[in-house]
């Protein structure tokens, strides 16, 4: 690891947490849900910093968001998904999720097979050249 690389790294971690905490107080009163204004916030970012506005305004933050988007995108799966299962397992009201469980799974295992097979079927004929079979769109990891 380089020189600086911690640091920057940290910067990330400390404004990242400072953003989520900030949008999590400020979007109380608004009907926004608070992931769709991160998304929104991590879309405006991540412009600002392909355009170069952040790094000419805070090069650290600017260094440490070049940094985090050269990583792994299995890291970022293996560390944060366990993560937002068990905050979406713990906030779960059981009353509410037992009495409404045969509708979701009603709604979720057929809507899971035709996303599915759609998002095949537009991978399928939006790459035609490639030789990429109907099913390996389906059964690809």
């Amino acid at each position: 690891m380089e020189e600086g690389y911690g640091i920057q790294i940290l910067v990330f971690i400390i404004s990242a947490l400072l953003i989520g905490a900030g949008t999590r107080y400020l979007q109380k009163g608004t009907k926004i849900p608070y992931t769709v204004a991160l998304l929104l916030i991590g879309l405006v970012l991540g412009l600002a910093e392909r355009h170069g506005f952040i790094s000419s305004f805070s090069p650290h933050f600017g260094q440490s968001l070049a940094i985090i988007s050269d990583i792994d995108p299995h890291i970022l799966l293996f560390l944060f998904l366990p993560t937002l299962i068990f905050e979406s397992a713990s906030s779960l009201e059981v009353h509410l999720f037992r009495r409404i469980f045969s509708q979701i799974a009603l709604l979720a295992v057929p809507g899971l097979l035709i996303c599915t097979l759609a998002t095949a079927a537009v991978v399928h004929y939006a790459l035609p050249g490639t030789g990429v079979g109907h099913w390996h769109c389906c059964l690809a990891p």
